[in-house]
């Protein structure tokens, strides 16, 4: 059923083209590490699209949709079906507890991908650090300009019905917080552990799908 999904199609369009730009230029304006000159240099045709970035690709998706799908899940679950919340305002409307539900999820996508951007300022260390307030100003003016644009997104009548979302309290805010710092936590935490014990088991996997595909 189209009107049940977690997202729409304009919601995932927005994330695709809002978070690309405040998110990437945030990025791009990070400072170079400390140790960029005593790194060596890259290897001679090596691959921009190699097996930790697919690695990370895998997973790290993985993880964010799936605190989508559980911030959607429970959201319907604290609203069940009643006569008032399932009811259409017109033919063209899904129901005011759908719209609640898919806020709820929306803002899950969103500052999960925030909180994933923090750890990728730092790709193979970790990111918990000082330089990580005081490193780059940019991240800090591209988090609030996409966390108000949420805050718009949600709660302002028109643009929120043009996106299907409805407001929500703050118990959906707080488990959207609570998401979004599982998502930061773990990633970090994956920086240790994947490469030393996860990514050895499932780089031959990689290894054969490079080999499938055109070298640089």
């Amino acid at each position: 059923d189209v009107e049940s999904v977690p997202l729409t199609a304009m919601q995932v369009l927005y994330v695709n083209m809002i978070t690309s730009v405040t998110m990437g230029l945030m990025l791009s304006m990070e400072p170079a590490e400390a140790d960029i000159m005593q790194r060596p240099p890259r290897k001679r045709g090596k691959r921009l699209f190699g097996k930790l970035v697919m690695w990370n690709c895998l997973w790290v998706s993985g993880l964010i949709v799936t605190c989508v799908l559980v911030c959607f899940a429970w959201n319907l679950r604290e609203n069940p079906p009643t006569p008032e919340n399932t009811a259409r305002r017109s033919a063209e409307d899904t129901s005011p507890r759908m719209n609640k539900a898919r806020a709820e999820a929306f803002n899950m996508l969103v500052f999960a991908e925030i909180a994933y951007a923090l750890n990728c300022r730092y790709v193979k260390v970790t990111s918990i650090r000082p330089e990580l307030f005081t490193g780059n100003k940019w991240c800090w003016i591209a988090i609030a300009v996409t966390a108000s644009l949420q805050f718009l997104l949600t709660y302002t009548p028109g643009i929120n019905d043009f996106f299907n979302n409805a407001p929500i309290d703050g118990v959906s805010w707080a488990r959207i917080v609570v998401g979004s710092i599982i998502v930061f936590v773990v990633v970090e935490a994956m920086k240790y552990i994947g490469p030393r014990f996860l990514l050895p088991i499932v780089r031959p996997l990689f290894s054969a799908c490079c080999a499938a595909t055109p070298s640089a």
